[in-house]
């Protein structure tokens, strides 16, 4: 060891000497042969000594604040002109579509033809009204009836702000007037059928969320030929039977059936 030390100290001197003509002190020598580095004049260029080890870890990337939910803004302005902003939504993790937003009290059901003078379920219908100033997009939602089958609502269903809309189970033979009309949901079968007993009922859900529902078995409202009524257009009132009516007048066309599909409650 001591010989090698001697001869990286005579190295160092002799290209002192030539290069430099200067004399490097034993000590800073033998410091720098010991760590197994070079002297630290020898790089001609710098006249400084690298660095022994090269494999330091990459500084750790930047890491950007959260600035918390994105917002847009509503492209269905309210009729006052104002913008609602609401949060984008996005896909959800299991990367299927993402919810409507639509939450409850928005979207009512409002009327719902459970025992009409036609064919039983095919001449069935339910009406929804739109309680906002915006237009809602109902793709997605389900209708889901007392024996817990579901009619799922198809793309491009939509309805306006303040507007009602009439879901039929079969559109041909129908006597709802077709421009109430947004959606034929007997299309898969079995689907929504309502049953005339104490136990009907029909829920509107957006996955597990209730959105609305007529108990109209329960509150004893409709019957034979006439549709069950929501007279008290909000989610509290839908809620007791006192809200609900039994329809008294026929509509153009509809034959026997009483109701007012499509169109504002005729209810006392």
């Amino acid at each position: 060891m001591l010989r090698g030390v001697a001869g990286c100290v005579a190295s160092r001197h002799n290209v002192g000497r030539v290069h430099t003509r200067r004399i490097v002190p034993l000590l800073l020598l033998v410091a720098a042969c010991t760590a197994g580095g070079p002297a630290p004049d020898s790089d001609p260029t710098t006249g400084t000594r690298p660095p022994i080890y090269t494999t330091d870890a990459a500084p750790p990337p930047e890491v950007l604040p959260d600035s918390g939910p994105i917002t847009r803004p509503n492209p269905d302005a309210g009729k006052d002109g104002s913008v609602e902003t609401v949060k984008d939504a996005g896909t959800l993790p299991d990367g299927s579509a993402p919810i409507t937003g639509i939450v409850p009290g928005e979207l009512l059901i409002s009327e719902v033809m459970y025992n009409p003078a036609g064919t039983e379920p095919d001449s069935e219908w339910v009406e929804l009204h739109n309680t906002t100033t915006r237009t809602l997009n109902l793709a997605g939602l389900m209708l889901v009836d007392s024996s817990a089958r579901v009619s799922v609502v198809g793309p491009g269903v939509t309805l306006g702000a303040g507007a009602y809309g009439v879901m039929v189970r079969k559109r041909a033979g129908s006597t709802v007037p077709g421009t109430a009309i947004i959606f034929e949901y007997g299309l898969v079968q079995p689907g929504v059928q309502m049953v005339n007993s104490a136990s009907g009922v029909l829920q509107l859900k957006d996955g597990p969320t209730l959105l609305a529902e007529c108990k109209y078995g329960a509150f004893a409202v409709g019957g034979t030929a006439a549709s069950a009524q929501l007279k008290t257009l909000t989610l509290v009132g839908s809620q007791a039977a006192g809200g609900w009516c039994t329809s008294q007048n026929t509509w153009s066309g509809s034959g026997a059936d009483r109701g007012t599909p499509g169109m504002a409650s005729d209810c006392p």
